[in-house]
């Protein structure tokens, strides 16, 4: 099955987005999942309100307009033309995750966005004389914090000092991902490990912690969430 196909088969059995036209969507989509960078853009959007637009070497660009009237957000490339509440525009990049980006293998060490970290992580990291280096520790596991059906992207330490008393594992979301500047060793066994854990996020209707707003984040972070407050 292809990545096209799989988005596809998700997009049908997702409820807010099952009845946007599937051609225009998956189109949309594939273009989207082939430039990462346009994604982090389309994402800082939401925060901004600011429209972005996407010119490719070859075709028509894409943009995409938050009203922010209304809560919809509209999509235009050429004559294809959608339209999202903020919460089906949220399912629509998770989708666009799950099926056209690669998780890094574990042990890779990547330089970090500072943008899309939680306040208390950017601290954390301006605080170190290493700057947003970090490793790889774990991919797409649970977050057992209070939140139900969230997931962490990535768990990462500080690098070079890795899973050292002082260095925590922490959590990062894919776009905070600005540089891979080592990409660590992958085989066929973990490819299909990876497989199986995006079956179960699929199935069990999970979300990225990519998806939560930033308090929701950083409550995560410190172990708030879920607290009672009495």
């Amino acid at each position: 099955m292809t990545r096209k196909e799989q988005f596809e088969n998700l997009v049908r059995i997702t409820p807010e987005l099952k009845d946007q036209d599937l051609k225009n969507i998956s189109v949309i989509a594939d273009f989207i999942g082939r430039n990462i960078n346009f994604l982090k853009e389309i994402y800082q959007s939401l925060a901004t309100g600011e429209p972005v637009t996407h010119q490719p070497d070859i075709g028509a660009p894409v943009s995409v307009t938050l009203n922010i009237e209304t809560g919809f957000i509209n999509m235009m490339r050429g004559k294809m033309s959608l339209e999202f509440t903020i919460e089906a525009f949220l399912s629509f990049i998770h989708l666009i995750d799950i099926c056209f980006i690669d998780t890094l293998p574990l042990g890779s060490v990547v330089t970090l966005d500072p943008y899309f970290l939680p306040m208390e992580t950017q601290k954390r990291l301006e605080e170190t004389d290493k700057g947003f280096n970090v490793m790889i520790v774990s991919q797409k596991q649970t977050i057992d914090k209070g939140v139900p059906n969230i997931y962490a992207d990535y768990y990462v330490t500080l690098w070079p000092y890795g899973l050292a008393e002082y260095s925590p594992p922490f959590i990062i979301p894919t776009l905070a991902i600005k540089e891979v500047l080592h990409k660590g060793y992958q085989t066929g066994g973990q490819k299909k490990y990876l497989e199986v854990v995006n079956s179960k996020i699929i199935s069990n209707n999970m979300k990225s912690f990519m998806y939560l707003t930033a308090r929701q984040q950083q409550d995560i972070q410190t172990g708030k969430a879920g607290e009672s407050s009495g």
